[in-house]
């Protein structure tokens, strides 16, 4: 479940209102978006806790990588 708007479902809506030419929002002509994310994996934490959890577990990826391989992928 994502909050608030997914870009892709807004860009969907534009071009089935018309395009940027035609689409209008409040009177005020609407564009598509562009998200720098498209294409990445990404996780959006609700709070300090499920991001540190989150943390934790690549931290523990990255050193069984390390182990597994001999490479320090510390930054």
């Amino acid at each position: 479940m994502r909050k608030g708007m997914v870009v892709s479902l807004w860009n969907q809506w534009e071009e089935a209102q018309g395009g940027e030419v035609v689409a209008t929002v409040a009177g005020t002509k609407a564009g598509n978006l562009n998200c720098y994310l498209d294409g990445y994996r990404y996780r959006v934490c609700q709070d300090g806790g499920e991001l540190a959890d989150e943390m934790s577990r690549r931290e523990s990826l990255l050193e069984s990588l390390r182990i597994n391989q001999g490479v320090d992928f510390r930054w």
